[in-house]
């Protein structure tokens, strides 16, 4: 069974849960789909820049504008 968890900023709904992470403005129109995890995302933080930080089981932080991650953190095992 999937968990998803929805997050919401000032203008959007982020759910994540999955290795993707999709954002919808509050209206219900579909914004992004973040596609670069391969394991479940355990969390999610926006900025008001539109700056996106996810966090995910396979040991990686990524640091989104838009669609595509601009940074790549790969964590070692704490």
């Amino acid at each position: 069974m999937h968990h998803c968890i929805l997050s919401r900023t000032l203008a959007n709904d982020i759910l994540f849960g999955h290795s993707t992470i999709k954002v919808w403005a509050l209206t219900g129109q579909p914004l992004l789909e973040m596609i670069g995890h391969t394991s479940l995302v355990y969390s999610v933080d926006a900025h008001s820049s539109g700056v996106i930080v996810s966090g995910s089981e396979d040991r990686s932080a990524k640091i989104w504008k838009g669609d595509l991650f601009c940074v790549l953190l790969r964590l070692s095992s704490c």
